[in-house]
Parts: C-alpha cells; sequence; structure tokens
C-alpha cells in the first residue's frame, strides 16, 4: 500500500519538475503550438499579452522566421524585417515590454505566417529543446547583454533587406536572428551565441559575393 506522504511527495516532484521545465523553456513549443491552435485573434497585443517578458524574442523569432524558412511568403519579407529593426532599437534602448502604438496593436499575424512558418518553427524548436539547457548566461543577462541583442537583431534584420530578391542571402542573417530568439527562449547562450555567428556569416557572404559582382560588371566595361 502506498502511503499518503509519499504520494504526497511524488506529487511535489512532479509539480517541482514541471516547474523546473517551464522555467527553463523546455515547454514553450508546446506553449506556442496551444496558441497557435487556440480561438485567440493572433494579434501582436495577444501575443504580448499572453508571452509577457518572452514577447521580444518570440516576435523576433515569429517575423523572421519567413525569411529563414524556405516557404513563400507573398513578398512580406521586408515589411516584417522592418518591423524586427524597430522592436530590436526598442530593445537595444533599454525597454523591458514591447511598445505598439494603437494601430499596431490589432495587427493580425497573416494565415501564411500562422498556418505554414510558425508550425515548421514549433518542429525546429520541438528538436532544439532536447539539447538545450541554461548556459552561457552571461550572454542574456544585464543590460549589456540585452543591447548587444536588440542592436544585433536590428543589424540582422536590415542586412534582410539588402539582399537582392530571390538569392537566398538572406536567409543566413534571419536564421542568426531565429537562434539568437530562441536562445532566449530556452534561456540557452549558447544557442544565442550560434546565432550570432550565422548573423556574421551571412552579412559577411553578403559583401563579399557583392563585391565579387561589383567586380565582374566592371570588368565588362
Amino acid at each position: 500500500m502506498i502511503s499518503t506522504s509519499s504520494t504526497c511527495y511524488t506529487i511535489r516532484c512532479m509539480v517541482r519538475e514541471k516547474r523546473k521545465k517551464k522555467d527553463s523553456g523546455e515547454d514553450f513549443s508546446h506553449d506556442i503550438k496551444t496558441w497557435l491552435d487556440s480561438d485567440q485573434p493572433k494579434t501582436l497585443l495577444s501575443l504580448d499579452k499572453v508571452f509577457g517578458n518572452r514577447t521580444f524574442a518570440i516576435l523576433f523569432m515569429f517575423l523572421m522566421a519567413s525569411s529563414a524558412l524556405p516557404i513563400p511568403t507573398a513578398g512580406v519579407t521586408d515589411l516584417f524585417a522592418i518591423l524586427s529593426v524597430i522592436f530590436g532599437a526598442q530593445m537595444a534602448l533599454g525597454r523591458k515590454t514591447l511598445w505598439l502604438p494603437r494601430r499596431w496593436e490589432k495587427l493580425k499575424l497573416n494565415k501564411t505566417l500562422t498556418k505554414k512558418i510558425l508550425p515548421s518553427l514549433v518542429k525546429m524548436i520541438g528538436w532544439l529543446e532536447k539539447f538545450s539547457k541554461p548556459r552561457w548566461s552571461f550572454m542574456l543577462k544585464g543590460k549589456l547583454a540585452d543591447s548587444m541583442i536588440g542592436v544585433g537583431v536590428a543589424f540582422f534584420a536590415a542586412a534582410t533587406t539588402a539582399a537582392p530578391p530571390f538569392s537566398g542571402l538572406d536567409t543566413l542573417p534571419a536564421l542568426g536572428v531565429v537562434l539568437i530568439s530562441i536562445g532566449m527562449i530556452l534561456k540557452d547562450g549558447l544557442i544565442t551565441a550560434i546565432g550570432f555567428s550565422v548573423g556574421v556569416s551571412g552579412i559577411m557572404l553578403q559583401f563579399f559575393l557583392g563585391k565579387a559582382v561589383v567586380k565582374f560588371i566592371h570588368g565588362l566595361f
């Protein structure tokens, strides 16, 4: 016969373990899937209310996923990148919560994002959650880290708008932002650091390929 005290102890352990997972961000893929499947309006304001202090990271990830994943987006990637620059600047300036103009509060995430891009992103996050753990906290904690992330996101997002259409050169900077955001959500500074490396690599690729094209064109005349 199982004693009441041992049963309570087991339940407390389960609750404690669940809290630990939630605190470390391990349940995020489930949280975002639940939100996507719910009847709640998929607006920027709703996102801010549901996810609170994770909103910056989630928005960066949502907006830049359209450029990072090989999915048709009906030409909205530049708009999403501009929004990411604005929100990144807010974070770089020290804001802890998202500021939205009133007209943006009811701005809905389009169906391409909620039905195609985000479900693919949820699968990617679910895979990363298996290997992720809280580490490299210096990449994520403190005003300097927040400012560095905000500047990095704004810079990488701006770089995606500089890439020629259909060239694929926006993929790496956008993927960098997505990885930075996932690292923030899962509290894994290593993933965030990898995101910065990917973003910088993408910008360097843009620079050297652009330089080669200009040199080639000059050689024709």
